[in-house]
């Protein structure tokens, strides 16, 4: 559950909550945890407040046996009666000032949902944007940045082919490239036409200097987004015949040399240094020295990892750290054990001064040892504010019910009842004095938002599977 958003209408707030359920013990802590007791049965938001609960993909949760789904059902009490039970004590709770604004996904989960609860619901559809939108969109945001940080003015002439290219280019991968049993992570939406442009704001002047620049730059960013996805070798062929194609098409004129040259590879630490700067690898040989003097480093100050740092190594640890460079980054890393996706990932963590955190399975380990990791994981990423990597490896998932934490870390940031009432206390008032530094006022609730977005801020997650 996160809170999202406030604002003000007619003297009160608006108050709106995120929810990812799973069954309705899940989902009645959820809704109850922003209520606070009123006069006798009576419990809503506090002071002056309404509440809205925003409810993602309303449409996930498991039907049981008997056709009923729980969380929906918990709901549908609430605004048929007004009120739901308290679990401990078996009594009544009348809930006051309370909405419910839902959502579904219609890729995922079940099509339709119990019109006993629908017909509470004035219910439209969001289609995919259109491509003038998108147009829009997307060209505020890169003249934004391009006029901001003064980019050669022939880079702000191509950016209307830029992105039309990348429109194409988004729609071919979604018609083409559809979902199976085997690659059934082949699903491309909005996500992934940002993080194609996500990607090009992390340059600056010094990496774009001409428009080739830029298409060589498009080239590299559509590779990571929707290249780096694929898993069959006809699919890769393919990916690669339709983006040369798509160059072609829109970069008129564009040389061929400039498609094809190698090694196609951007990232933060191209040239060594202490600054990072998004720059391309102009030679595999200096990257290899760069990464060879880090791992010399890196085995200096921790256990000893001895790797060969052959073209794929080198590639997949500048991927994994593009992707720890990025806001609110995270990797899947999806292969075979011992191809060295735990020590890429640590080698990356290191470049990018990340530390590494990994929980320890101990005999009888379970759900609430999962829970006291993760909540010193918070502790030295939002109260500490120390940037940390998140390695979870697929044999470290002993139940299915460490997936709905993972989950929660992933979506919202919040994990319910991850703190005791004093540990909160504890944490709030050791950031109230920055809350202060930033001019905000150091209340509770704004201590608590800002501690979660740092969470968010500093804590990256690598999740391997092993195929």
């Amino acid at each position: 559950m996160r809170k999202n958003q406030e604002k003000k209408d007619e003297g009160q707030k608006v108050t709106f909550y995120l929810i990812g359920g799973q069954n309705d013990a899940f989902v009645s802590g959820i809704l109850e945890k922003p209520l606070e007791k009123k006069a006798g049965r009576i419990y809503g938001p506090g002071g002056n407040k309404k509440l809205v609960y925003f409810i993602d993909d309303l449409n996930m949760p498991e039907v049981d046996p008997y056709g009923t789904v729980q969380p929906h059902t918990l709901i549908r009490q609430h605004i048929d009666y007004g009120h739901w039970y308290d679990r401990q004590k078996v009594m009544l709770k009348e809930i006051h000032s309370c909405q419910y604004i839902t959502c579904m996904n219609p890729v995922v989960g079940s099509s339709t949902i119990n019109p006993r609860l629908q017909r509470h619901f004035t219910v439209f559809a969001f289609n995919f944007p259109s491509l003038d939108t998108l147009q829009t969109i997307y060209s505020q945001i890169l003249n934004f940045h391009f006029q901001q940080q003064a980019f050669c003015p022939s880079l702000l002439r191509s950016g209307p082919s830029l992105i039309q290219a990348t429109i194409t280019f988004h729609q071919m991968m979604t018609h083409n490239f559809l979902p199976t049993a085997v690659k059934f992570h082949y699903l491309f939406n909005l996500r992934d036409l940002s993080n194609i442009f996500q990607g090009i704001l992390f340059t600056s002047p010094e990496c774009l200097k001409c428009p080739n620049d830029l298409i060589r730059l498009w080239l590299h960013e559509s590779s990571r987004v929707y290249g780096d996805k694929l898993v069959d070798p006809k699919d890769c062929d393919l990916f690669q015949k339709k983006m040369l194609e798509t160059a072609c098409k829109y970069f008129e004129g564009v040389d061929s040399h400039v498609l094809f040259q190698q090694p196609l590879i951007y990232c933060h630490f191209a040239h060594g240094g202490q600054d990072p700067c998004y720059l391309p690898v102009r030679d595999w040989e200096v990257l290899k020295t760069v990464l060879t003097e880090a791992l010399a480093n890196y085995n200096e100050l921790n256990a000893a990892m001895h790797l060969v740092l052959f073209e794929d190594a080198m590639q997949h640890v500048c991927r994994i750290s593009r992707i720890l460079q990025t806001p609110q980054g995270h990797a899947l890393l999806i292969g075979v054990g011992g191809s060295g996706k735990q020590s890429l990932s640590r080698l990356a963590a290191y470049i990018c001064s990340l530390e590494v955190f990994q929980i320890t399975l101990t005999e009888g380990f379970g759900i609430q040892e999962l829970r006291v990791d993760l909540a010193n994981l918070y502790i030295r990423t939002g109260a500490k504010n120390m940037p940390t990597v998140f390695l979870l490896t697929d044999a470290q998932v002993l139940d299915e019910s460490f997936l709905v934490l993972i989950n929660d870390l992933l979506a919202s940031g919040e994990i319910l009842d991850l703190f005791s009432d004093e540990d909160v206390d504890n944490i709030i008032s050791g950031i109230r004095s920055e809350v202060r530094g930033l001019g905000m006022a150091d209340s509770r609730e704004n201590c608590w938002k800002f501690f979660l977005a740092r969470v968010q801020l500093q804590l990256k997650s690598n999740r391997i599977n092993i195929t």
